[in-house]
C-alpha cells in the first residue's frame, strides 16, 4: 500500500472543482500507469483518453483498472505504535534518545509518542467508476466496472465490490500463472539486470511498440522456471549466473564479431 502512493501528488489543491478533480485522475493515472509499465509490461496509461493505437487496450480497460485503485488517496495515517515492529520501535527510541541528549541544556521533555504517523494509502468505498470522453472528467459516458484488460481475463468485479477486495483480486491476477506477463517481465528485468540489456530490451514494454525478444524461448523457459520455483527470484539468479552464458569469456574475438558484433545473440 505505500507502492500505491509513492508516485507523484500535487498537495497544492486547486480551488476550482475542474483543476481537483483533472488533479485526482492524473493521481489515479499514476497508479494505472505504473502498475502497468513495472509488472505487466504495458503502456496502460495511452489508454486514458482513447483506445490505444498498437496494443488491444480500449478505453474500457483503462477505466476498469482505474476503478480498481478508485479508492486509494494518498494522505498522513496515524498509526498507534502498538502496531509498529521492533525495528520501528527501536528506530523512534534511537531518535528521542538523540533529541534528549541534544537538548538536555534546555531541559527539554521528550517522551516516546503514543502515535507516529506515517505516509500510506487511506482507502474509502469508491463511488462508480466512468469512462471519460477524450480523458475529460467533466464528460463522463456510460459506467465502467473494476477489472483488467478484457484480453487477458475477467475478475468478476462489480461496483458493489469493496475496494479491498478489488486491490486483492488485481494482486492475486498479477501473480498468477495464467497471467501471461508478470512472470516473463520479471525474469527480463532479471536478466536485464545482469546483462546491462534485457532478453526484451524494452523491459517497459512489452507491446506492439517494444522490441521482439532475442531469445523468445528462453524467456519462456525461465518465466515457467520462476512459477515452478515458487516465484523464487534467488532460483532465477542462481540460473543465470551459473550458465555457460554468464561465466564465458568477456574478451572480443574475430569470429563473435563477425557473427555478433552487437553482442546482442
Amino acid at each position: 500500500t505505500g507502492f500505491l502512493v509513492a508516485g507523484p501528488h500535487d498537495i497544492v489543491k486547486g480551488q476550482d472543482a475542474k483543476l481537483s478533480l483533472t488533479q485526482r485522475m492524473n493521481e489515479l493515472d499514476d497508479m494505472v500507469g505504473t502498475t502497468g509499465t513495472v509488472f505487466l509490461g504495458l503502456t496502460l496509461g495511452c489508454a486514458r483518453c482513447h483506445n490505444h493505437k498498437f496494443d488491444p487496450i480500449s478505453q474500457r480497460d483503462y477505466y476498469a483498472l482505474q476503478s480498481i485503485y478508485a479508492g486509494v488517496h494518498h494522505g498522513n495515517t496515524e498509526l498507534p505504535l502498538s502496531d509498529t515492529s521492533q525495528e520501528q520501535l527501536e528506530f523512534i527510541s534511537k531518535q528521542v534518545a538523540w533529541l534528549e541528549h541534544s537538548n538536555d541544556q534546555q531541559g527539554a521533555n521528550n517522551e516516546i509518542p503514543t502515535m507516529v504517523k506515517v505516509w500510506a494509502g487511506e482507502f474509502r468505498q469508491p463511488g462508480v467508476t466512468h469512462r471519460l470522453y477524450r480523458g475529460e472528467p467533466e464528460f463522463p459516458r456510460e459506467t465502467v466496472e473494476p477489472g483488467v484488460p478484457s484480453a487477458f481475463a475477467s475478475l468478476q468485479l462489480n461496483s458493489e465490490t469493496p475496494e479491498a477486495e478489488r486491490r486483492l483480486a488485481l494482486a492475486n491476477w498479477i501473480a498468477s500463472s495464467d497471467n501471461p506477463l508478470s512472470a516473463r517481465v520479471i525474469v527480463n528485468r532479471i536478466w536485464q539486470f545482469h546483462f546491462g540489456i534485457g532478453i526484451v530490451d524494452t523491459p517497459n514494454d512489452f507491446g506492439q511498440n517494444g522490441t521482439y525478444p532475442s531469445h523468445p524461448e528462453l524467456l519462456d523457459w525461465l518465466a515457467v522456471q520462476l512459477i515452478e520455483s515458487g516465484w523464487s527470484l534467488k532460483h532465477i539468479h542462481r540460473l543465470i549466473l551459473l550458465s555457460d552464458t554468464w561465466q564465458q569469456d568477456s574478451r572480443p574475438h574475430e569470429q563473435a564479431i563477425a557473427i555478433d558484433a552487437g553482442n546482442r545473440f
